[in-house]
């Protein structure tokens, strides 16, 4: 359904436009509309959408500016951006991909050609996502290993550190042993001393 495909947020000051551009990607993604930059930049704040398919030129704050705007924001990044433009001015497109937008759809569009190119930035932010989340999975696991590792070397120093107290008291038996056996051996062998004289 339209929950996993993702939301999209038109910012389009015309209504008729805004709608008929909503009406187009009805079906495959959730919606929400705006209707100036202004607006544009809270919504996507709030709801924190997928992509944001915005005009360039809208009273108040325009697209150019809203993206720079939510470019800005380090909560915002990832946010797919698609903008709308009247006519091919290529020297505001390069400006504008420069500043984070992913690609542009110029008026008048086909239905298709808007559906392609939105489909085309959620997928590729569905993968980059995906691989985010990977990331951030294998990046728990290796802490994880980390701190098993960290547990296991405290545990075998521990008993290393037993061993080796253990081994110290090995020597210091051993030593006793052997003292016990210099001294009662001398002491065994001193009373006979005498009785060997007597006969």
């Amino acid at each position: 359904g339209s929950v996993n495909r993702g939301t999209v947020l038109v910012v389009e000051d015309n209504f008729e436009m805004n709608q008929f551009i909503v009406d187009t990607l009805r079906g495959e993604y959730q919606l929400i509309s705006a209707f100036d930059g202004k607006e544009g930049l809270e919504k996507t704040l709030a709801y924190r959408p997928d992509l944001v398919l915005s005009d360039i030129m809208m009273p108040e704050i325009g697209g150019e500016e809203m993206v720079s705007e939510i470019r800005r924001r380090p909560e915002l990044s990832g946010i797919g951006i698609i903008l709308l433009t009247a006519k091919a001015d290529d020297e505001v497109k390069v400006r504008l991909l420069q500043a984070g937008a992913q690609d542009f759809v110029t008026k008048p569009f086909l239905r298709e050609e808007m559906k392609a190119r939105v489909r085309n930035v959620m997928s590729g932010k569905r993968a980059r996502d995906v691989l985010k989340r990977e990331l951030q999975s294998s990046q728990e696991d290796l802490e994880e290993l980390a701190q098993e590792v960290s547990l296991r070397r405290h545990e075998l120093e521990k008993s290393i550190e037993e061993a080796r107290a253990s081994r110290d008291e090995v020597q210091r038996l051993l030593q006793l042993r052997d003292e016990f056996i210099s001294v009662a051996g001398h002491e065994l062998k001193t009373p006979l001393t005498p009785l060997c004289l007597q006969r």
